[in-house]
């Protein structure tokens, strides 16, 4: 039943609806950069001739053109006050027991969304990719999360169809499930210890139906994180400014896509699958669908676009692309945050000259970049806490004159434009101390554009 209309005329927008609709559930959800508000009729019962109760689910478009203030607003989902614990409440659990155990209550909680009803509707349940919530990236245990939750699902929930988040079935969908993963420690910090903190929302309204946080122990995930993101030059800055300035520990709904629409956000997952099996002619034309989305110029979708052009060889486009990145990177977040792996108490890098070579062609288009402009540099070199802070201290301004030395070959005069210092472990967005992959965002280094009379 679709029994209203919208008009809008010089910004008055007036909405008729069948009086016949008498419980109303309004909410919103995006397609083609445009804000679609449900409001959906949801007569508690309603009987068929063979006499079997169904729920009937009628919604209403009215779509109209937003800001992207507006689209933050109504898009994310506050899941703050239910994560904030920083130490386990709770035993750590294995692996599949506690994601099974998450996933069970999950859809206990759908089940109390939709009342006790049946019928012929099929519910449509997608499983999005979890995210590292200090980082925002995606390590590959998300993957096995899904695995496991698509078990459970053709185990013991043939009501519901259940399937991975993809740009298809984003258009079916009607209950995503999403959620972060949090990397802790025990008290003596001698075991590495998870938080999965997960919540099930309503795909049309993004309202969140119910939410769940385990615990887990398990010393073979693997929390390396996707090709995407191991391969990508940068950090997201706007990650880490929303978090410095909101303190948003364990938000689910702004750690993983706080600025993208469903679409979008269906189109960029579906372009890091592609990435990460290597179909990389598949993985730009996804990710150039992206970018020409409105909320498509992010860091991360065109970081996917240079990637993508420097894998087939185009390179031209590649170079293109990644002075994009440090554009935007400049001018909107005032820095760049580059990912360099270094070794544990070193200035070498993780994987030796094949990192050398990556990193040097990284700082060569960075610094003919800042070549062109006025600006100096002022580089900032951090370390994890593994050692003593007097050591950490030095080994970060260690690394940030490596950097400085780097981009010697592309920056002329670059002891005269740049300022290499360290903070130590300090500014640690992670913490653990693991010096590997799942705390590399702790050996840094960010190029801060200041003006020159401040290196003086």
């Amino acid at each position: 039943m679709r029994s209203a209309y919208c008009y809008n005329h010089h910004n008055q927008t007036f909405i008729a609806v069948a009086k016949n609709m008498f419980r109303f559930k309004a909410g919103s959800r995006f397609r083609n950069g445009i804000l679609t508000i449900a409001i959906e009729s949801m007569p508690p019962v309603k009987y068929t001739t063979s006499g079997r109760k169904r729920r009937t689910r009628a919604r209403v478009y009215l779509r109209f053109g937003l800001t992207a203030g507006l689209v933050i607003t109504l898009a994310l989902t506050a899941f703050t006050a239910n994560t904030q614990a920083a130490a386990p409440n709770q035993s750590p659990l294995p692996f599949e027991t506690a994601i099974r155990s998450t996933f069970n209550k999950l859809i206990d909680d759908v089940r109390k969304d939709l009342g006790n009803t049946s019928g012929p509707e099929e519910m449509v349940i997608v499983l999005d990719l979890f995210s590292d919530e200090d980082t925002g990236e995606i390590p590959r245990v998300s993957q096995r999360i899904q695995s496991v939750m698509l078990d459970e699902a053709t185990r013991r929930f043939f009501e519901f169809r259940v399937a991975r988040f993809t740009l298809e079935e984003s258009r079916n969908a009607d209950y995503m499930i999403r959620g972060s993963i949090h990397l802790g420690a025990t008290e003596t910090k001698d075991i590495i210890i998870y938080r999965v903190s997960a919540e099930v929302i309503d795909a049309w309204n993004m309202n969140t139906i119910g939410t769940a946080r385990k615990w887990v122990s398990d010393p073979e995930l693997d929390y390396n994180p996707l090709a995407l993101y191991h391969d990508n030059p940068f950090y997201d800055p706007a990650y880490f400014q929303r978090k410095k300035v909101k303190g948003e520990v364990g938000n689910i709904g702004s750690t993983a896509h706080p600025i993208y629409s469903m679409e979008t956000l269906a189109l960029l997952r579906d372009a890091t699958s592609a990435y990460e099996r290597r179909n990389y002619q598949n993985a730009l034309a996804l990710f150039s669908d992206a970018a020409a989305r409105a909320d498509g110029q992010t860091l991360l979708i065109l970081t996917g676009l240079y990637l993508t052009n420097f894998r087939l060889g185009r390179l031209t486009e590649a170079d293109s692309t990644f002075t994009r990145i440090i554009d935007i990177g400049v001018k909107r977040y005032g820095k760049i945050t580059v990912r360099f792996l270094f070794r544990k108490n070193s200035v070498d890098f993780w994987e030796g000259d094949v990192a050398t070579a990556r990193y040097g062609a990284w700082l060569g288009r960075i610094g003919e970049y800042f070549y062109q402009r006025e600006d100096c540099l002022r580089i900032v070199g951090h370390s994890s806490n593994s050692g003593p802070e007097p050591w950490n201290e030095q080994l970060s301004v260690l690394r940030a004159e490596q950097i400085q030395y780097l981009l010697r070959g592309s920056l002329p005069g670059v002891k005269k434009r740049t300022l290499a210092t360290g903070v130590g472990s300090r500014e640690n967005v992670v913490g653990i101390g693991t010096d590997d992959e799942r705390d590399a965002l702790d050996r840094r280094v960010e190029l801060i554009p200041v003006v020159c009379k401040e290196l003086e």
